[in-house]
């Protein structure tokens, strides 16, 4: 329920083959794959683990490998966040440091600023500053112009709802 009708729509990792090992050979397919499970599982502690082993294959020290690809981000962000390890605050702040690897100030991939302004309002929610209220309103108005979906629509309602208040209140 919680993402975009783009990520939903996308391919779900290849299994290995069937010569292949599962166990000794933890290909980014299979890291991928036992991610999503574990999202599915609600083990997101599990699943933050998986994606951050798949950004980390192939990476080397003058090369940053796959560890830029905005789908595997984008999963371990959500894992991130959900995990809400330390603390939910704690949590939201690094997922939102996770997508600025995207470029998070000048991108008009409209997941990236989706995830973003949900995370903006979570932390608005939690009292974390009117700075976040304003920000998550501008990420998700950029997802929402992309994309002219009701989802996006949805959250921005729920940050703009509050803004009045928070003008008066200053």
């Amino acid at each position: 329920w919680w993402a975009s009708p783009l990520a939903r729509s996308r391919p779900t990792p290849r299994s290995p083959s069937p010569g292949r090992s599962r166990k000794k050979d933890p290909t980014l397919s299979l890291l991928a794959e036992q991610g999503e499970e574990a999202i599915r599982n609600k083990e997101f502690t599990k699943a933050k683990a998986l994606f951050n082993s798949a950004l980390l294959i192939g990476k080397t020290d003058n090369d940053a490998g796959i560890s830029h690809d905005s789908y595997l981000i984008h999963r371990l962000v959500y894992a991130t966040y959900n995990a809400g390890i330390p603390d939910e605050v704690s949590a939201l702040q690094e997922g939102l440091a996770l997508l600025t690897q995207l470029d998070l100030r000048h991108t008009n991939d409209s997941e990236t600023v989706a995830i973003a302004g949900r995370i903006k309002k979570r932390l608005y929610f939690a009292g974390q500053g009117d700075e976040h209220l304003f920000d998550g309103i501008q990420y998700l108005e950029r997802a929402y112009f992309v994309l002219h979906n009701g989802y996006n629509g949805t959250n921005l309602t729920f940050l703009i709802n509050p803004r009045p208040e928070t003008a008066d209140s200053s």
